[in-house]
């Protein structure tokens, strides 16, 4: 895939989470993540004590003797997490890194991340709001597959709503784009999803060409 514009900087590294290990994998945990960090360029004591920092951090020093495929899901999610982080990576792809993690897990995952995130690129998928607003400076938000929201992320006291109403069609599109405002054709009205500080203007706007709202709520939950 090429990009259609604009300049594309490749990272020199990139550190990622596994979905699965391998079906049979023969190593314990910790030869598992030395294998790994060997294959990054590390040297064996600074693997060694990199282990172990992040052992202690996700409480899995009994479980680094432990064949990998005899690990619970949870802790082959940590060896995936340590796997990602061993390496001084300059972008981390983690795809719903919290899934699968206990509490305390979760919330040593996002102190590491706030640690690292102003030295390096990371890039992250989650369907809870809060993850994104506890770490994304910049989120992109996919609904029904197509790009909802690419900017800044409205903060706890800056909610969503949705505005559902019936649009003329004789209303350009453009009018809302500088809203950030994106909007679904639903039972035979437009449904648009906006952040609080626009709602005004985009019901103003709406008004303003001949539209009618039917509605106005708050969006809650999931992304």
């Amino acid at each position: 895939m090429k990009q259609a514009r604009g300049r594309l900087n490749e990272p020199k590294s990139c550190g990622y989470i596994p979905e699965h290990f391998p079906e049979g994998i023969r190593f314990q945990l910790k030869e598992y993540l030395i294998l790994m960090g060997q294959i990054s360029g590390i040297n064996g004591a600074e693997i060694n004590r990199r282990i172990a920092v992040y052992a202690e951090r996700f409480q899995i020093k009994s479980f680094l003797q432990t064949p990998l495929k005899k690990c619970s899901k949870g802790t082959m999610q940590k060896a995936g997490i340590i796997q990602a982080l061993l390496s001084d990576n300059e972008l981390l792809l983690l795809d719903e890194p919290l899934t699968g993690l206990d509490p305390a897990s979760k919330n040593e995952l996002l102190d590491i991340l706030k640690e690292l995130k102003n030295e390096h690129t990371i890039v992250f998928t989650a369907h809870e709001k809060e993850t994104a607003d506890l770490l994304a400076d910049r989120v992109f938000v996919l609904e029904g597959g197509r790009l909802r929201i690419d900017g800044a992320f409205p903060t706890s006291e800056e909610q969503m709503f949705t505005v559902s109403a019936k649009v003329p069609d004789h209303i350009n599109e453009a009018l809302w784009k500088d809203l950030q405002a994106t909007v679904k054709k639903q039972n035979g009205a437009s449904e648009f999803t906006v952040a609080e500080v626009n709602v005004d203007e985009l019901l103003l706007l709406l008004l303003q060409n001949g539209g009618s709202v039917r509605d106005v709520r708050q969006k809650r939950g999931k992304l």
